[in-house]
Parts: structure tokens; sequence; C-alpha cells
């Protein structure tokens, strides 16, 4: 099969702690690649945005935990703004697709519940491109109009031991109906 001679692929979807289900269940591997011939590099049978879109827009898709999953076509159809890796059309700016060691396929850290403890780590994914001092910074002019005279509000409802609120509380991480 595919995974005998492409063992880094092998490794990867073996030892993950979140699979990736186009890997596990139905065609595998053929599920995104054409092993014969493809007019997309990696001999994928869309252009990658194209391929991750089209096979996440149902309704019905669950994750590993049994968590219904976005209806990303219809999402993406409904909220013409955004996100600027969404944008540039690369799922995998964010994501793993092939398997990967956190929630969601996600290329670094970030949090699985909607209140999670403050830690800089855990936000690995968002500082990747964001500036963290939006969060860290109790008092600000000019790191965010989110604030309340000097006040930062970020700070206010991230940055917290017990219930800090995670970005997703107040964005869309993939696309909204508006800016921010």
């Amino acid at each position: 099969g595919c995974k005998d001679c492409h063992k880094p692929i092998k490794d990867i979807v073996e030892k993950a702690k979140v699979k990736h289900d186009a890997m596990t269940s139905g065609k595998k591997c053929a599920n995104c690649h054409n092993p014969h011939g493809a007019n997309v590099e990696k001999l994928l049978i869309q252009l990658p945005f194209d391929q991750c879109v089209n096979c996440h827009a149902v309704d019905d898709m669950k994750d590993d935990r049994g968590v219904t999953l976005t209806n990303f076509k219809k999402w993406l159809d409904e909220n013409k703004v955004w996100h600027a890796p969404v944008e540039a059309k690369d799922c995998s700016a964010c994501h793993r697709t092939h398997g990967g060691d956190n929630f969601r396929l996600l290329v670094a850290e970030y949090p699985a519940k909607f209140y999670s403890p403050y830690d800089l780590k855990s936000y690995a994914l968002c500082y990747g491109c964001h500036n963290e001092k939006v969060v860290s910074e109790p008092e600000t002019r000019t790191l965010t109009n989110f604030r309340d005279g000097t006040k930062n509000l970020h700070y206010v409802h991230v940055h917290k031991s017990d219930r800090g609120r995670t970005c997703r509380a107040c964005h869309e991480v993939h696309a909204s109906q508006q800016p921010h």
C-alpha cells in the first residue's frame, strides 16, 4: 500500500493523537490523492483548499470526540470576511492534513474549550501571526481598539487563571459577517 513507500506519512498517521478521518476511512489515501496521476501537486484530486472545503461540506461530519463539525462550504458562502489563511486558501497554515497532536488537527496549541485558563503557550497557534501583547498587556492605547479608555478589554476577558475566554468566544476563526 501507499504507506509502504511513504513511511514518514505512515508514522504521522499511526502516531497522531488526533486522527484525520480521511486517512483512516473510505478510500484512505485515495480519498484525496490519485496514485495514478493528477494535474495538481502531490497527486491531489483537487486543489488543496477545494479538497478540504468540498469534503467538509456536509452537516453531519463528526470529529474524533463525536462533535459535529462545521459545514465549511456553507459557512464560507454565508460569511464573506475570511481570516487571512482562509483568504489565502491555505488550510494547512493552521491544520495538519494527515494527523496531528493538537485539537482539530491544529499545527500548534490552541485551547479546546470555550473557557480556558490563560497560558501564553496554549495560544501558540494564534501568536504565530498575531501579537500576544493584545492579550497580555492590561493597559494600551495602540494594541487594540477593544478597550475602555486605556483598559485593554482583551486582557480583562482572556487573561484569567480560571475562566478566561478563548479567542473564539468573540472571534470566528475562519470567516464572519464583519471584520475582526
